[in-house]
């Protein structure tokens, strides 16, 4: 019925393309999946919480991270002092978005990745949801940072469901701090402080990355549906498929991931 409807509404639509889903959401099946779907090529990185963070961090090497938050902090402290902000007003939460995109632009450019916060409408859209959640006490969308010095170093976007915290976006500064590991600095005390609210669930999201698998006990797939409507969906749903074919091997593959890694960089300089 979703796609006789979609025919006719907008019959200038080639696919439909659902990316990066969940199999179920608060014990529900995600109905979409029986329009085909695939594993996407990169899990989702999650951690289970508990009212003691000391047990948290007993899974993953808590002596290592305690001496090392410890370090960090006294360089913090010699740099002029640390704090964490949390976004508790539309200005707040656009002064953090926008170091966000400054900090991510400049990582996009040296990956050679297209900046997918870059097209017109993308800061507004995000200024909208996380300048309205800050004033609210129960919020669903957070943005916090870590502050060094009087200049912002790290930066992280959050979606909160239930018991369940889940990092959307996160980026830092590339400065004269960048051997104190900023980020981890602030998913320390984020995770602490959300040991205290109760939360269940503290997720890194979708991709993986060395610095989440140092948290995650929990790994999850994502599955992409992509249906073709017209011909040229049709073809296009299958170079999709083949595109993602390739990039879980290679995905798969440390040496040939870090080698397509350095390709892409030096292509887009």
């Amino acid at each position: 019925m979703l796609i006789e409807v979609l025919k006719k509404a907008r019959p200038d639509i080639d696919a439909l393309a659902l990316l990066r889903q969940q199999a179920t959401l608060s014990g529900r099946k995600n109905p979409l999946l029986q329009l085909g779907s695939h594993v996407n090529p990169n899990p989702v990185l999650s951690t289970r919480i508990e009212p003691d963070f000391d047990a948290v961090l007993a899974r993953h090497s808590a002596k290592r991270k305690k001496k090392k938050h410890r370090s960090h902090a006294r360089s913090y402290a010699d740099a002029g002092g640390w704090t964490i902000i949390t976004a508790e007003t539309p200005e707040q939460a656009k002064r953090l978005l926008d170091a966000f995109f400054t900090m991510k632009a400049r990582q996009f450019r040296q990956a050679g990745i297209a900046d997918p916060f870059a097209p017109a409408g993308i800061h507004g859209f995000f200024n909208e949801i996380f300048g309205s959640a800050a004033h609210q006490a129960d919020k669903r969308f957070e943005i916090k940072a870590l502050e060094v010095g009087g200049q912002l170093r790290s930066v992280i976007g959050k979606i909160i469901s239930g018991r369940t915290q889940c990092v959307e976006f996160c980026s830092i500064s590339q400065d004269e701090l960048d051997n104190t590991s900023p980020g981890e600095f602030l998913f320390y005390e984020d995770m602490a402080l959300s040991c205290q609210q109760n939360a269940e669930i503290y997720s890194f999201g979708i991709g993986d990355e060395p610095y989440k698998r140092h948290w995650c006990d929990i790994e999850e797939p994502a599955f992409d549906t992509v249906y073709g409507l017209t011909l040229n969906g049709k073809i296009y749903t299958q170079l999709f498929r083949l595109r993602m074919h390739v990039t879980r091997r290679v995905k798969h593959n440390p040496r040939l991931w870090a080698l397509a890694k350095t390709i892409r960089a030096k292509l887009k300089r």
